[in-house]
């Protein structure tokens, strides 16, 4: 990008530890070569994401569009994506055009996902949460999310829009898509099968030709999204892995099994569970529903012990389980079956039950007697779907994913 010499762009990062030095900003440079990159540091300070809020990160990024020479081209990620969306909707004026990767496009509708109301209310107390290895994010964060107003949920600036996301993400993106205004420039969606951002960049690479072309397109100013030719609204393209590279540990299990598999073995380690009995006894006090929740008899109960297992299970889950379960509903090579091991279950589990004993199924209501364990299967359930189909949509059937696979009376 030789003629490209005096332009820059500037790169948001998302939530990680290691902030604005994470590799991803080393795959991008790789890419845009001949091009200036700056990353702005929008963590707050510090070690960790503590003092990080919405406006500081806006201040930050708009403090740094400020000393460029007219509107600036945006390469953001995640959180940093979610960002630069918002900062591109309020100063249309400071930005020309946006690549974002694995972007969180409306932070305002998913943050209830991961974090219940108990987990809020011990978030706004406690002044801060942990949201991973590593980081540690303050209140102020969250509030200024859940204050958002209508209109930047999800952000909708105008200037040119690529999204790279797997395949599997792009259904979340539709509601995103749809509201595409009228005035917008063209959207492209990249709908990756080789890479995935939450799993330390294995197969970035085949992302990394389509970033160039962008990156060409913004030396030239052009009009173009430096991908095929654009239209109205917005396109999906699929884009496979990069001349059939794939990454070294999918070569070594396609060695391994040179056919489709039928089950895949996810084996978590007994250290990323340290603590975990005392966090689950905190988030899941005496009384809370997960002990005795009935989906027939009080789904709105049912689905405050669904949403509190879910997430609970997703700040214990390690990322790559977590993406992995992500994708098994949509992946097109995605197993068979998924067979998860190492969880901890209850500390003094009983004998199996039958199944009247289950939920009170058939007798009067009784106490799940594996709560931790009901709360894994919930939690997990609601990562593929839903667990449970309320009473309301479907009359006298427990429905959805979860089932009781317990010895029936006579039958044992």
């Amino acid at each position: 990008l030789a003629r490209a010499a005096a332009l820059r762009l500037v790169y948001v990062h998302g939530v990680s530890p290691e902030g604005p030095a994470h590799p991803r900003l080393a795959k991008v440079r790789e890419a845009v070569h001949g091009v200036e990159v700056v990353a702005p540091d929008i963590t707050g300070g510090g070690d960790s994401y503590e003092q990080c809020t919405i406006s500081a990160a806006l201040r930050v990024l708009h403090s740094c569009c400020e000393a460029e020479e007219g509107p600036v081209s945006i390469c953001a990620s995640s959180f940093g994506a979610f960002v630069a969306l918002l900062f591109a909707a309020r100063h249309p004026e400071k930005v020309s055009r946006l690549f974002l990767l694995g972007p969180a496009l409306d932070m305002k509708a998913n943050l209830p996902l991961f974090v219940d109301e108990d987990g809020m209310a011990a978030w706004r107390e406690e002044g801060v949460r942990e949201m991973g290895p590593g980081v540690r994010v303050g209140w102020p964060w969250a509030q200024e999310i859940l204050d958002l107003a209508a209109g930047d949920c999800p952000p909708q600036p105008l200037c040119p829009i690529t999204l790279v996301m797997p395949e599997s993400d792009v259904p979340r993106a539709k509601g995103f898509l749809d509201a595409t205004p009228a005035a917008a420039a063209p959207r492209r969606v990249l709908a990756t099968q080789g890479w995935k951002p939450y799993q330390a960049d294995a197969g970035i690479e085949a992302v990394l030709p389509h970033l160039t072309a962008w990156a060409e397109a913004c030396a030239e100013k052009s009009d173009a999204l430096g991908l095929s030719e654009s239209g109205a609204g917005y396109t999906v393209d699929v884009l496979p892995a990069a001349d059939g590279a794939v990454s070294a540990a999918d070569a070594a299990a396609a060695a391994a099994s040179p056919e489709r598999e039928s089950v895949r073995r996810l084996q978590i380690r007994p250290e990323d569970f340290d603590g975990f009995h005392k966090s689950w006894r905190s988030h899941f006090p005496p009384g809370h529903e997960i002990y005795s929740y009935n989906a027939r008899e009080d789904p709105a109960g049912a689905a405050r012990a669904v949403a509190a297992s879910f997430a609970h299970a997703t700040k214990w889950l390690p990322s790559d389980v977590v993406s992995e379960l992500l994708d098994f509903p949509f992946s097109a090579d995605a197993p068979a079956a998924l067979l998860l091991s190492g969880l901890p279950v209850d500390e003094a589990p009983p004998d199996t039950p039958i199944v009247s004993a289950v939920h009170g199924i058939g007798t009067e209501l009784a106490q799940p007697r594996v709560p931790v364990a009901e709360s894994w299967t919930l939690g997990l359930a609601r990562l593929l779907g839903h667990p449970f189909v309320p009473p309301f949509f479907d009359k006298g059937h427990r429905g959805g994913l979860v089932r009781d696979m317990v010895p029936v009376p006579g039958v044992e």
